[in-house]
């Protein structure tokens, strides 16, 4: 355990801090873009004239700036662990952690920073959801109108997708591959090669994400890919640190 804690004490002395800039940062741009959204509104407000909050944050383009901040964890996960200070890489010299370990405590480390960024993402989504109510006056529609906007947008139904048990086991399987795929990157560099498999998990995350509740076929292909590349990624690993026993 303290082996564990160690190694990821580094690596989240390199990146802990801009990934809490970039999370309030995604936090207070979504949250203008909504705004601006609101403020769009004409008034009076009826209920007849107030747009759905998913139609709004689908006109605030909130999408765009989640995904930026999404791509933007990402670069800074993979490149975590392609240069080390000279303290760190003695650190990591004195614990004596084989490849397979660093790369498995990174991969844990990545999750946590994506489960994260999902959570602060469905915060987010209950809080404008809260101010879109105020906008109504109204309190008893609060509860019921938030669960009805993470089925009705695509973004918010994809980080929660409530009773759609398919995404939530496509988004566990996307969740391990981000993490195995992005640490095998930091892995793969300091072998001088090039980790391809992040950026196309990345990409293909990016446009597939965001799901409906009729989007199983969609969702089932995304899972497959997803599950490949997972593999992909471990049988790599397992034969490059197989290889390096023997030798």
């Amino acid at each position: 355990m303290k082996e564990f804690s160690t190694f990821v004490g580094l690596h989240a002395r390199n990146t802990l801090a801009p990934v809490l800039v970039l999370l309030g940062g995604m936090a207070g741009i979504e949250t203008a873009l909504f705004a601006r959204a609101m403020a769009a509104i004409p008034e009076p407000v009826g209920t007849e004239s107030l747009p759905s909050p998913d139609l709004l944050i689908h006109r605030a383009g909130l999408f765009w700036c989640c995904a930026v901040c999404f791509m933007l964890i990402t670069v800074l996960l993979c490149l975590d662990g392609c240069s080390f200070s000279s303290q760190n890489r003695y650190t990591l010299g004195r614990l004596r952690i084989s490849e397979q370990k660093q790369v498995l405590y990174q991969a844990v480390y990545h999750g946590l920073i994506y489960l994260l960024f999902a959570a602060v993402q469905i915060v987010l989504g209950f809080v404008l959801c809260r101010w879109y109510c105020a906008k109504l006056e109204s309190r008893v529609l609060t509860e019921q109108l938030s669960l009805l906007t993470f089925y009705q947008s695509r973004l918010l139904h994809g980080f929660l997708p409530l009773e759609d048990y398919g995404i939530w086991l496509r988004n566990l399987l996307l969740l391990s591959a981000l993490s195995v795929s992005s640490a095998a990157f930091s892995y793969l560099h300091r072998q001088k090669k090039f980790g391809i498999s992040i950026v196309i998990l990345a990409v293909s995350s990016v446009f597939l994400f965001p799901t409906g509740v009729n989007s199983a076929g969609l969702n089932l292909a995304f899972s497959v890919g997803t599950v490949l590349i997972l593999l992909s990624q471990l049988a790599l690993l397992l034969k490059k640190t197989g290889g390096e026993e023997d030798a």
